[in-house]
């Protein structure tokens, strides 16, 4: 879990696992376990990713898992898919907290008839 969130994260800040890297300090093959799971960081080195991916550390391990499939984008061929990238883990971000939202109150929202 830890890992999908990281890369999710990376990719939302538009940043490459070498400038993750650069920005906590640590090497690109460290960024790579982590994101694999083969490798916990630090307690350190989790406030410096959190800190790098504006994010606070309570994200990597937010229980609620939303999985979104056929996302379609209007055919643009100058769209970089870097923010490409960035809009996915937005937009996954945001259906988790709807998710979470939807789970604590669950008679919020009521079907219309």
């Amino acid at each position: 879990m830890f890992g999908e969130r990281l890369v999710r994260a990376r990719k939302a800040a538009g940043l490459s696992m070498s400038a993750l890297a650069t920005k906590v300090g640590v090497s690109a093959n460290a960024i790579k376990k982590y994101e694999h799971g083969a490798n916990m960081p630090s307690s350190g080195n989790l406030l410096k990713l959190a800190k790098a991916l504006n994010i606070r550390t309570e994200y990597f391990f937010r229980p609620v898992k939303v999985e979104l499939k056929g996302i379609e984008y209007r055919k643009r061929a100058n769209t970089p898919q870097k923010l490409i990238n960035q809009i996915n883990a937005n937009v996954m971000d945001q259906a988790e907290r709807w998710s979470e939202l939807l789970n604590l109150y669950p008679d919020s929202v009521k079907p219309v008839p």
